[in-house]
């Protein structure tokens, strides 16, 4: 350095004795020293001189230069006005040949510098319009040159040729086998085939001269013709690989000069085997590997195994996204022209440590970006490749160069977006000591918890071209790469923690620093997720979770014991229900012998009545052991909830005075004084009868039961009419009631202690009391002292409204003396007298009948079964069985005309047996009693619904059942009679079920469809009505009381009457062979007998102006 110039000596030849100075001065060039006074001089190790100037400030001067040659093709610009090269070839007499934009191509001597446009050639003289040359070859095997243009065909040069025969042009008018004329790239492969990358598919021409088109060939479903083939590449295995800028790769396996001898293969985005369909070109390295450039997604390589085209440019990350030509060195490294510069690339076999050097124009290369189809490799390894502002040649081997690393430090740390330096002193300290450039650790709270590291590497020459990867262990998953413009790396919540980051870089040629600059980065948790923060959680936890159990333990004992609690009353309920299930067992197994020792002295009244006065006592012992079986069913009743009100007018100070007369023997035996003390002589009130006798049963009963002889039991009875209810007070003078023991009272089955050592009971009367008072919507309370006795009030409502619509019964009422004896006997021996008073329209005349019917007892009991054979033997066949199924056997062997049947048996009960009898078309037509000693509502809907023809609850008088069996007897002859009389069928009338109705109806069709024929039998009239002749007549005489004959007759004497009725004016033979009589004179005898008078008669009574001729 002067202080006029820079001067340097350059060491071209130092064998040379003589050194030049080279002098440089300010203002000389635009990348001339800005001043010409030099101060000071200084090389760092990247190579870079840096010259420091008297007022010039500090210049910079880069003296490592790649070994690029560079033409910018002077010459060509100056006649073509363009030196932008498409194409490139170095053929084998070392003549450049090159297409120059849209002006042909020229071809360059390499010795002398000269350029000749294609327009001066001879050979081209007629060949006018040569355009874009888009792909220029020099073939193996022959020499020749082909040159492809864009809408121009090929052309192939013969440079042995004479001058003037050299050139011989081939397109799709004259060269059939050519696809298109628009050529975009010729090569040769290794059976020397020539193949055509055309706009519109490809073309094979052999060396013999035969050729292929593949335009008419599909792959997949896009048609050849349809793919813009830019460049072609023969695989290891001699397949052709294609690449279109349409739709990607293409793979060609087969040979021959047939079309049938080709497969095509496609890869593309559609297929997922390919990242982009723009595909630039193809290539085979000396691997035999298969590369693909495409424009957008840069470079990708065939894998064989999976069959797809792997995306190595992101994976790699590669500078650039657009590759537009590959060639490979003699060392197998790939040379790429992108979008960003030349790329070299050397990738091992197993595809690890990929390695890339990138060069630009600094390194002294034409332009960043070139042309796609323009470059070249000659045969001494001499590589070109050329772009819009000429091309550049160079030896691979002769780039080797000094490596220089850029190591790169951190500049900066932001917070919420502000620098360190624009922080204040206290909060640098926190976050740390040093500043960023020398700092290893950084410390952020929670609420600096957004922040951005900034960095940069140490590069001079071209710093716009360092690339940067940069990570943040603990959140980024791999290397983030980026470049010179955002040489940063942002967070933001991170969670708390301790995290280390790691920031490397690359030179301007893409060389990455072996050094990685790194920071640990604390994060600070909130005060809320400290470590003390979590122990207080832990103890609130703890705290929170003893509570917790404390109160699930105390509901965990609470449940136990409200489950104990319900345990001991389902247990206490089970024992009450076992007691109250015994009890009603145990009645309706007492029934039965009731109904016998009932039965038994009703025959003593007949055989022997002259000991009334016993017969008496044992009624009344009967009654009242009846009426305690009652109340163990009422009782059930009450249980299962199906007790019902229903309440009448009455009398209800002469209903307590007449039930109560029934106990004045019981107390008179007891010496009991009895008192009844009434404030009216007769009040009309609206009560239950049933309900109300067995409460004052109740209370009477055990007034006397546990009073002492001499003592005394009175009733008051009043009335409050201001409040519309009647009190009714039952007391004695007994023992009393201890007051503990009276909150049990009306418990059911409870039992005090003045039970146990004095009297027996079942425990049920009080509470059933409770239950009936309550159910008439009253209440009863007991008021009593020990020693002194005790008192029961009763009140209940005794006005209509008081009461619903369905508690109220106004079919009776109670205002005389016999009405409320009926009523009261009625609660003694519930259903069997009103079912007397019903059947008591029965004749007398039953009695001396003639046993002209049989019946059919079934019952299990054999003293029950006996009594009743004995007294209904005297009036009627009778047949026996104790279970359902012996009964069925009887009734299909025997001919029964009525079936009593008890409701509880062994094998087949008698619901099961009764459902067995109306659903069998041979005896449906049998009536059916039921006996059971089931009393609910519910046992007689289902006794009904089975198809009894009636239901008698035990223990029944046998003068009961005897008059019910002639009734039903009765009613079956009734409706025989109204059959007979009746001359249009109507089975509503007459009451049948819905099976004989069916058989009936089917009968009266069969004779109607036969009216007129004479010789209508009875076996066509069984085969119609498909029965047997057993069946068909027993089942016609019960539901008629008419057998085969007389029913035919019937029937036809009604159509006549019919007829006759119709026209009115009929002569007798029509009317007789009209309903099947051949003989007029028998027709009108059987007409006199079978209704009671003359065809003529009948039509003179029942129609208007009627005659009949020929009588």
């Amino acid at each position: 350095g002067t202080r006029s110039s820079l001067s340097i000596l350059p060491m071209r030849n130092v064998e040379t004795s003589r050194f030049y100075f080279e002098n440089c001065y300010s203002g000389e060039s635009e990348n001339s020293i800005t001043s010409s006074e030099v101060a000071s001089l200084l090389r760092d190790r990247q190579g870079i001189m840096w010259i420091g100037m008297i007022g010039g400030g500090v210049n910079m001067a880069n003296t490592r230069k790649a070994k690029f040659n560079l033409d910018r093709l002077s010459e060509a610009k100056r006649i073509l006005k363009s030196n932008s090269v498409r194409s490139i070839l170095l053929d084998d007499e070392g003549q450049l040949w090159m297409g120059i934009s849209t002006y042909g191509f020229g071809v360059e001597d390499r010795r002398t510098g000269k350029f000749t446009h294609h327009g001066q050639m001879p050979d081209f003289s007629s060949y006018r319009g040569i355009s874009t040359v888009m792909s220029i070859m020099q073939s193996p095997s022959t020499g020749h040159i082909w040159i492809g243009v864009y809408n121009g065909g090929a052309y192939e040069i013969d440079k042995s040729a004479p001058v003037g025969k050299r050139v011989k042009a081939h397109n799709s008018s004259n060269a059939p086998w050519m696809c298109n004329s628009c050529i975009y790239y010729i090569c040769e492969d290794s059976k020397q085939n020539l193949w055509f990358a055309t706009k519109s598919g490809i073309s094979m021409r052999a060396a013999d001269g035969t050729s292929v088109r593949f335009d008419s060939l599909k792959v997949g479903d896009v048609a050849v013709r349809d793919m813009v083939v830019m460049q072609l590449v023969e695989g290891r295995d001699g397949e052709m690989w294609l690449a279109s800028n349409t739709h990607g790769v293409i793979r060609i396996q087969g040979s021959g000069n047939s079309l049938s001898g080709y497969t095509f293969s496609g890869y593309s985005v559609s297929n997922g085997k390919l990242n982009s369909d723009y595909a630039n070109c193809i290539y085979r390295d000396i691997e035999g590997r298969i590369w693909v450039g495409t424009g957008g997604s840069g470079l990708s390589l065939y894998d064989a195994v999976e069959d797809v085209f792997l995306p190595v440019h992101k994976l790699w990350n590669l500078p650039g996204d657009a590759v537009t030509n590959i060639q490979s060195d003699k060392k197998g490294n790939l040379w790429l022209g992108t979008n960003v510069g030349l790329l070299r690339l050397t990738v091992p076999r197993d595809l690890q440590n990929v390695t890339y050097r990138l060069y630009t124009t600094s390194d002294g290369l034409q332009d960043n970006i070139f042309n796609r189809g323009a470059s070249f490799v000659a045969s001494d390894g001499e590589m070109f490749f050329g772009g819009h502002r000429g091309y550049n040649s160079f030896y691979p081997n002769k780039q080797d160069e000094q490596v220089f690393s850029s190591p790169v430090v951190i500049t900066d740390i932001k917070v919420f977006n502000q620098s360190w330096t624009a922080l204040s002193g206290e909060e640098r300290s926190e976050i740390s000591n040093l500043s960023p450039r020398f700092t290893d650790k950084i410390v952020l709270n929670y609420k600096r918890n957004n922040f951005s590291i900034e960095f940069s590497a140490l590069e001079y020459a071209n710093p716009e071209r360092n690339q940067y990867a940069y990570r943040l262990d603990g959140f980024d998953a791999g290397w983030q790469h980026t470049d010179a413009s955002k040489r940063f790396a942002y967070y933001n919540n991170l969670k708390s923690g301790t995290y280390t980051f790691y920031v490397k870089s690359s030179n301007s040629n893409g060389i990455w620093d072996e050094n990685v600059q790194t920071v640990k980065v604390v994060i600070l948790p909130p005060p809320w997720k400290t470590w003390w923060a979590y122990t207080l959680y832990i103890i609130i936890l703890v705290g929170i979770a003893g509570y917790i159990y404390r109160i699930i333990r105390n509901c965990i004992r609470l449940r136990n014991a409200l489950h104990l609690r319900e345990m001991e009353q389902a247990k206490s309920e089970e024992i009450n229900h076992a007691k109250l299930q015994f009890f009603t067992n145990i009645t309706h197994e007492l029934l039965t012998p009731l109904t016998i020792i009932s039965a038994s002295v009703d025959e003593l009244k007949q055989t022997a009545p002259a000991y009334k006065e016993q017969y008496d006592v044992m009624t009344h012992n009967i009654n009242r052991l009846i009426r305690l079986l009652q109340q163990i069913l009422e009782f059930r009743k009450a249980e299962t909830g199906n007790l019902k009100l229903k309440v009448l007018q009455g009398d209800l100070v002469l209903f307590v005075r007449r039930s109560l007369d029934g106990f004045r023997p019981l107390m008179k035996k007891k010496d009991i004084h009895f008192t009844i003390q009434s404030s009216m002589n007769k009040y009309l009130a609206f009560f239950d009868p049933d309900k109300l006798d067995k409460i004052l049963y109740n209370l009477l009963s055990n007034a006397s039961k546990y009073n002492k002889p001499g003592g005394k039991v009175g009733i008051e009875l009043s009335c409050d009419e201001a409040n519309g209810v009647v009190c009714i007070i039952v007391k004695d003078n007994g023992p009393g009631i201890p007051k503990e023991s009276q909150k049990n009272l009306f418990k059911r089955f409870y039992e005090g202690d003045y039970r146990k050592f004095n009297t027996i009971g079942t425990g049920i009367g009080l509470s059933l009391v409770r239950d009936l008072v309550v159910l008439h919507h009253g209440s009863i309370s007991v008021e009593s002292e020990e020693g002194k006795g005790t008192a029961f009030k009763i009140e209940f409502p005794v006005h209509r409204f008081a009461y619903s619509e369905e508690e109220i019964d106004d079919a009776v009422t109670l205002l005389d003396s016999d009405g409320i004896d009926a009523v009261q006997e009625d609660v003694v021996i519930e259903d069997i007298q009103t079912s007397a008073l019903e059947d008591n329209v029965v004749s007398a005349e039953q009695n001396v009948a003639e046993k002209s019917h049989t019946l059919l007892l079934v019952e299990d009991n054999e003293d029950l079964l006996g009594l009743m054979v004995k007294l209904l033997g005297t009036d009627y066949k009778i047949h026996t069985a104790t279970n359902g199924k012996e009964a069925l056997e009887i009734v299909e062997s025997e001919d029964i005309d009525l079936i009593v049947s008890d409701v509880m048996m062994p094998v087949m009960d008698g619901i099961e047996f009764c459902r067995s009898i109306k659903g069998n078309f041979d005896t449906s037509h049998i009536p059916l009693i039921l006996l059971t000693a089931k009393k609910q509502e519910e046992d007689r809907v289902e006794a009904y619904e089975s198809g009894a023809d009636a239901f008698i609850t035990k223990p029944f008088n046998l003068s009961v059942l005897h008059a019910r069996i002639g009734n039903l007897l009765k009613s079956r002859e009734r409706v025989m009679k109204d059959f007979k009389k009746q001359l249009v069928f109507e089975a509503k009338e007459l009451n049948y079920t819905s099976m004989d109705e069916d058989f009936l109806q089917r009968a009266i069709d069969c004779v109607n469809r036969h009216l007129d024929d004479p010789g209508f039998d009875q076996t066509q009239f069984l085969e119609e009505m498909n029965t047997t002749k057993s069946t068909f007549f027993r089942k016609l005489k019960s539901l008629t009381g008419l057998t085969y004959v007389s029913f035919i007759r019937n029937i036809r004497m009604k159509a006549a009457c019919h007829i006759m009725e119709e026209k009115k004016h009929v002569r007798i033979s029509e009317l007789a062979y009209a309903v099947g009589y051949n003989d007029p004179r028998y027709f009108s005898s059987i007409f006199k007998k079978e209704i009671g008078m003359q065809p003529s008669e009948y039509m003179e009574r029942f129609t208007s102006g009627g005659t009949i001729e020929g009588e």
